[in-house]
């Protein structure tokens, strides 16, 4: 097992010592979720949390790789699936096990039922807190594939999925969430669904989906070779094609509006992690007849998809209606609102939130005609996308930065672990949450952030290939992918 990473040398500007997290993450290290990396890792330690993480190797990891909010202990990766969730499992069970009081002020465990049960014991043991993180109805995706991949996953996987799904929902939901001392969740709709199940309002707090603002505003020289996109009116997607998301949906949108729009050119920033979700894709556009309409960049590093979608006049933000994606909340509309990019998004409930209450662009029902409607109106109309670019970045400056979703955030933890907190940046409100004000429920009941948002969407590098594959556009520079 790789030893633990030690914190790095040089604390985030304004850190403050004070209470420490045990978190143990599904994710592979490094991670590409933005509320892990940036609001753990760099924003809590400016007020004060630091946290030390628990993961899994990712795929072709950096042998370097640091975690600057505490220590990091990784568990190895090799090539068997089965053998690597066990391995994982295990180290998490070795990590709770060496956890110690006079170290920790709280548990915390995401979107790991099992894991989440033997830390809510350990946390007894120990005396401490026990909070878990629930950023995606993940018990319920384990049965939603194994319903719909069926004979085709093996009987075993296939088994194993349903009991994961089954039996970690019935654990996850009557067992460990009503024993949390806290359960922090990805959205509005997801709290008001947990409180349906007789989870009690009070225990759980909102945490959407934000930007790093600075970073996504930062002028700095990205190289992209970009010349498959000149002339055209290009739209821009970015984020995950796995097949859930039903990228095709819009290739169909891009056929009705290549009738009256002979030079549409959807640019797909993103690809599917899933051979046969690519092969899936490349079909589709093939059997639509849109092929020669699509650019595709595959998987890039997060600065460079920036310049790739700065070149669309549109940012398209698809998640699906249903038990899975309802409760989400998308990061890619809050970082097309930071770039300033108009956006078009289907009627998702925090997508549609978002986009009503920043007026930087429109939420229409995931209707082929309604979606081309939609984008007609706001190529045919500069002034109206004018002002939907200039309404993105102070929404988001407002509601969506990691800096203030930070803020917020330490003030729930000092709250919930009695500890001291300072943030004159927040004035009377942090006064009155850090007090228990707040019209007498506290920080009980607060929702991180103002409006809900968020899954992950932001890209990080990957050598990605398919024996079909739609057409790649090239990043030049040395990030190329």
């Amino acid at each position: 097992m790789p030893p633990p990473v030690p914190p790095s040398p040089t604390p985030p500007p304004g850190h403050e010592e004070g209470p420490r997290l045990l978190y143990l993450v599904p994710d592979g290290f490094p991670t590409h979720r933005a509320d892990v990396t940036v609001l753990f890792g760099q924003e809590l330690p400016r007020h004060g949390i630091a946290t030390d993480l628990v993961a899994q190797q990712s795929l072709n990891a950096s042998a370097d790789a640091a975690w600057p909010a505490g220590t990091l202990s990784v568990a190895p990766r090799g090539a068997s699936p089965a053998r690597n969730q066990l391995g994982a499992f295990l180290h998490d069970l070795r990590q709770l096990w060496r956890a110690r009081p006079d170290r920790y002020a709280a548990l915390q465990v995401r979107d790991k039922p099992f894991a989440g049960l033997l830390g809510l014991i350990r946390a007894r043991l120990l005396g401490l807190p026990f909070f878990y993180w629930a950023s995606f109805p993940i018990c319920e995706s384990y049965a939603a594939v194994a319903r719909a991949q069926g004979a085709r996953l093996g009987l075993a996987r296939w088994f194993f999925l349903m009991l994961k799904g089954h039996v970690g929902q019935r654990l996850l939901y009557r067992w460990l969430m009503p024993r949390c001392d806290h359960v922090f969740v990805q959205s509005d709709r997801m709290k008001e669904e947990l409180v349906a199940r007789g989870i009690p309002p009070n225990k759980l707090t909102p945490v959407p989906m934000g930007v790093d603002l600075e970073r996504a505003t930062r002028k700095c020289e990205v190289r992209i070779d970009a010349g498959a996109l000149a002339g055209k009116r290009v739209i821009g997607y970015l984020g995950t094609l796995e097949r859930a998301r039903r990228i095709d949906f819009l290739f169909e949108v891009v056929a009705r509006l290549r009738q009256d729009i002979p030079d549409i050119c959807l640019l797909l920033v993103g690809d599917a992690e899933e051979a046969d979700d690519r092969r899936f894709l490349a079909e589709r556009a093939a059997e639509i007849g849109v092929t020669d309409c699509i650019v595709h960049t595959g998987w890039v590093p997060s600065a460079t998809a920036w310049a790739w979608m700065r070149k669309a006049e549109l940012g398209l933000s698809l998640f699906p209606r249903g038990e899975l994606l309802d409760s989400a909340s998308p990061t890619k509309v809050v970082e097309y609102l930071a770039l300033g990019i108009p956006v078009i998004g289907n009627d998702q409930p925090d997508q549609q939130q978002v986009l009503t209450a920043s007026g930087a662009g429109i939420s229409v029902p995931m209707e082929v005609d309604g979606f081309a409607d939609a984008i007609r109106t706001v190529l045919r109309d500069p002034e109206l996308a004018a002002r939907m670019s200039a309404a993105g970045p102070p929404f988001v400056r407002a509601n969506r930065t990691y800096a203030g979703l930070g803020r917020e955030l330490a003030l729930v933890y000092h709250r919930l672990l009695g500890t001291s907190v300072s943030l004159p940046a927040l004035g009377e409100a942090a006064s009155d949450i850090a007090s228990g004000g707040g019209g007498g429920s506290g920080v009980n009941a607060l929702s991180v952030g103002a409006a809900t948002l968020a899954g992950a969407s932001t890209i990080v590098g990957a050598e990605l290939r398919a024996s079909v594959e739609l057409p790649v556009a090239r990043s030049g520079g040395p990030n190329r992918h």
